[in-house]
């Protein structure tokens, strides 16, 4: 073959190559393209299952939050109320047939934040905390996982996915929130006392003079998130960040001068006007953490009222007298008139702050409480027992020289060095809760949404006994049951007649002591029954929330009204008395006339005592009681305001997906 025939085969060689490759190339093109296809229709095929997860997610949550249940339904009951829910809105949303395919599991619970690091860097994500079974009624939060298999074509052929499902979850809240507060008995607050306790507790020496109309004024003013964010000076924000909470505000008299700039002319003239005064009172220069006063307030809006004016500002009080560790030291409070021979010192400690209300229905933080307070009563009577020794011995010897020339009695006095009374009344708070909230509904209540209000009244209990240390420091109380007053022993039994026996007369001892005989807080009977708010107005919102002030109404309208007081009055009950007991053998004769004497040697000393702790309730407990606005028996629960925020998807985090 020559060179010409040669090159033309090698050059036909060379086009079959070519196509070969061509025919490869083709291939994978083909190939290329029908992976993308597929990979796209997978895409498409997820994403749509996510958008009819998250869709079934927003409208069952409306059943999860309450805003559409019915009330007092089994959690059977609400189970199949959510199973419907999320089936109607999977129907209208996507076709028959792929609803036909899927596998739907529907879990409720509580979101959580759950730490978790990507790429190193610290995250923080949200995650439902699936509840069990019989807690679906307070649950906050819904998730709906789907799965749908594959979609076929080339899956199988491309991939070893043959057989697997798609999966996909939405989880979904809608923030319903209510604020609420509880107050005891603050229609009883008394000008005089009022000022005596919040004069000490303000760190004023003298008692305020304020009247009886501005702390009325007080108690009905209302203090929104905004106002009080403005007074200590942070963001409406950083009151629901507890690191913010962490730094410290101006000092005290600052803030409730700013307080009464932010409330001026949205509150009465007299209560911007008794805020400036006790800012003027309030010389305390040393600075308290916000912590103290509040926990984190959520995301609670600027408008929401989250509490009166004087709960704001007792609070303040308490915090500024408060430890670094946030406990508070007995504040001394001068009220009621002294006894001759007598010491009173009272003293108040807040052992905790009112709390507020603020949240979800039948939330842990959906409570508001009053303050836990303990007051102290510190008498000293020692002065008392100055001349009870002398006395008592007096008669003794009087009984000597009557029997003249009888010689061998033996006596002992021992009066008690000091007569200290100690009477401590711990005050349990009285607690609101917020059971429900039904959302607005045409064609019920007005389109106006119902919240729903229990509450359990203030106990108290009363301790006596004595003390030790100085009344004034408010000393704590020794437990020691009774309180001894004086011992008189009389031994008559070797008596003689110049130089000669007698019969025995025996022997004779007389214990004296103070014991409480009476105690307590006359009681009320069970707990309130729940109560409705039902009159709101809505106020105006640009963030696209519902937000709706509970109006006053008078208390009269039975259990609609705003605020309501619930429960009876009581008070608290003293009585102390002297008990004196004999002991001895063969007590007879003029023995017995002489232990009969100094017994009323004894009672004479201290009668002036029993009366003045007889009297301390009605003259100085109950007093300051009311003037904290503490009346054991009852509760008067205030509804401020409803928040109800659109359904929105918290996270599309799988189940199976850990942090």
């Amino acid at each position: 073959m020559n060179s010409i025939s040669r090159s033309m085969a090698l050059r036909r060689c060379q086009h079959g190559a070519v196509t070969v490759y061509v025919v490869l190339a083709i291939g994978a093109l083909l190939t290329g393209a029908f992976a993308a296809f597929e990979v796209g229709r997978i895409y498409l095929a997820n994403r749509q299952i996510q958008k009819l997860a998250s869709l079934a997610a927003l409208d069952a949550v409306r059943e999860v939050s309450a805003c559409e249940r019915a009330f007092g339904t089994t959690p059977e009951a609400i189970r199949t109320q959510l199973e419907q829910r999320v089936d109607e809105s999977l129907l209208r949303n996507g076709s028959a047939e792929l609803v036909g395919k899927l596998t739907i599991l529907i879990e409720t619970g509580e979101l959580e934040a759950v730490p978790v690091t990507v790429n190193g860097n610290a995250m923080t994500l949200r995650r439902l905390a699936p509840s069990a079974e019989s807690d679906i009624a307070s649950a906050d939060a819904i998730r709906v996982t789907l799965t749908a298999p594959f979609p076929t074509m080339l899956t199988q052929f491309l991939s070893n996915d043959a057989g697997k499902r798609m999966e996909v979850s939405a989880t979904a809240e809608q923030p319903l929130l209510g604020t609420f507060s509880v107050g005891s008995g603050l229609a009883s607050l008394n000008e005089g006392a009022l000022n005596a306790v919040l004069g000490p507790l303000l760190g004023s020496p003298d008692p305020l003079d304020l009247s009886l109309v501005d702390f009325n004024g007080l108690a009905d003013a209302n203090v929104t998130a905004e106002a009080l964010a403005l007074a200590l000076g942070v963001t409406v924000k950083d009151l629901s960040d507890p690191l913010a909470l962490e730094v410290q505000s101006p000092v005290l008299s600052n803030v409730l001068g700013n307080l009464a700039d932010n409330l001026s002319g949205t509150v009465s003239d007299a209560a911007v006007d008794a805020i400036r005064d006790l800012a003027d009172a309030a010389a305390s220069t040393e600075t308290f953490s916000i912590d103290q006063l509040l926990g984190g307030l959520g995301g609670v809006s600027p408008d929401a009222t989250v509490g009166n004016a004087l709960d704001i500002i007792t609070t303040l009080a308490q915090a500024a007298n408060a430890d670094p560790d946030g406990a508070t030291t007995p504040i001394p409070i001068n009220i009621g008139a002294s006894v001759a021979g007598i010491t009173v010192n009272n003293f108040i400690q807040i052992i905790e702050p009112p709390q507020r209300g603020q949240g979800r229905p039948g939330s842990d933080t959906a409570v508001a409480r009053t303050a836990q307070i303990r007051l102290m009563v510190r008498v000293d009577a020692t002065d008392l027992l100055s001349g009870l020794q002398g006395a008592l011995q007096s008669v003794i010897s009087t009984a000597l020289g009557l029997i003249g020339s009888v010689t061998g009695m033996v006596s002992n006095v021992d009066v008690a060095d000091a007569l200290k009374i100690g009477i401590d009344v711990e005050v349990a708070r009285a607690s609101a809760f917020l059971d429900r909230i039904d959302c607005p509904q045409q064609g019920v209540n007005s389109g106006m949404p119902i919240a729903q209000l229990s509450a359990e009244t203030g106990v108290a209990s009363v301790i006596i006994s004595s003390f030790s240390g100085n009344a004034a420091d408010a000393p704590p109380l020794d437990l020691g049951g009774e309180i001894p007053v004086a011992t008189v022993s009389i031994d008559a039994t070797n008596l003689k007649l110049l130089g000669l026996p007698l019969p025995s007369l025996g022997q004779t001892t007389l214990d004296s002591a103070l014991a409480a005989s009476s105690l307590g807080v006359s009681q009320t009977g069970p707990n309130p029954l729940p109560r409705n708010v039902t009159l709101f107005e809505q106020m105006s919102a640009s963030d696209g929330k519902n937000y709706y002030e509970a109006l006053g109404i008078p208390e009269e309208t039975a259990v609609t009204g705003n605020p309501q007081t619930v429960g009876s009055a009581s008070s608290v009950e003293l009585d102390l008395d002297l008990d004196i007991e004999t002991s001895g053998t063969g007590l007879t004769g003029g023995l017995a006339d002489v232990a009969a004497e100094l017994s009323s040697v004894i009672n004479t000393t201290v009668e002036p005592l029993l009366s003045a702790v007889g009297n301390l309730a009605g003259t100085r407990i109950d007093p300051i009681l009311g003037a904290l606005g503490i009346q054991t028996g009852t509760a008067e629960v205030v509804m401020h305001t409803i928040e109800i925020d659109r359904p929105l998807i918290a996270t599309t985090q799988r189940p199976q997906i850990s942090p």
